[in-house]
């Protein structure tokens, strides 16, 4: 069959892009390839930003496996960058938090089995790190300051 592509993308009323869908079809039937879902706060900044992509067996009558990436931000005051948690088919897989002052934040990846390690920045540079295993420290790992 032939192959064609087709793109949906829905706007808000403020113009900014809600959702964006891709399609290969394939045959006349529509097959969803790649979901784009985003939302906005009254401001207008974007507060979700969720992509999955599909994947399907070769003539696309099976949809194998689904994969999402989604990112939650908290919009900060002032020009501080957005504090955000990052998901993988809705995992937590990691978390940053800005503080107010410029270059000092703290960004925690979580792994399996609730084992995580957060690492803290001032002014952008790493002076700590932190494992996790739950709510509980496992070790503290401290960076000389240069």
């Amino acid at each position: 069959g032939e192959l064609q592509n087709l793109q949906i993308i829905v706007y808000n009323d403020r113009k900014q892009i809600s959702s964006k869908e891709e399609y290969q079809i394939i045959d006349k039937k529509r097959n969803l390839i790649q979901k784009n879902d985003l939302k906005y706060d009254k401001d207008g900044n974007i507060i979700q930003n969720e992509k999955t992509e599909y994947f399907y067996n070769q003539n696309f009558s099976v949809l194998t496996e689904q994969f999402s990436r989604k990112y939650v931000y908290k919009i900060n005051e002032d020009d501080f960058p957005p504090d955000f948690e990052y998901f993988e088919n809705d995992v937590l897989k990691m978390r940053n938090k800005y503080s107010s002052q410029k270059g000092n934040y703290t960004s925690q990846v979580f792994f399996e089995d609730d084992f995580s390690v957060k690492t803290y920045y001032i002014e952008e540079k790493k002076v700590k790190e932190v494992y996790y295993s739950g709510e509980s420290v496992l070790r503290v790992k401290n960076y000389d300051k240069q």
